[in-house]
C-alpha cells in the first residue's frame, strides 16, 4: 500500500488529528516523533490517543514544530489549537 498525503475536507484539526495523520501517511513511529521533540514515547502515545491528562501547550508547541519540520502546513483552519495562536 502507498502512502499519500492526508486530505482536509475543510473541517478543523488538532495538532493530535495532524500528527496522526502524518503517522499513517508516512508509516512513520511514535518512538520518531519522540526522539524528534524529547518527549518520551508514552506521552506523545497518550496525547494522541486524547489520553494525556497535563498541560498540552508545551507539547503541542513541540508537535507542531516538528509538522513544520517535515513539511506540513499549518495554518488557522487548524482548529485554533496551533501554539502562538490567540
Amino acid at each position: 500500500m502507498e502512502a499519500t498525503a492526508a486530505v482536509y475536507t475543510g473541517e478543523e484539526r488538532t495538532i493530535a488529528d495532524r500528527v496522526n495523520n502524518y503517522l499513517a501517511a508516512t508509516k512513520g513511529s511514535i518512538a520518531g516523533i519522540a526522539r524528534e521533540t524529547n518527549y518520551s514515547r508514552p506521552t506523545i502515545s497518550r496525547y494522541l490517543s486524547g489520553k494525556y491528562d497535563s498541560d498540552t501547550t508545551d507539547l503541542e508547541r513541540k508537535l507542531a514544530e516538528f509538522l513544520r519540520d517535515h513539511g506540513e502546513e499549518l495554518d488557522a483552519s487548524d482548529s485554533g489549537k496551533l501554539p502562538g495562536n490567540s
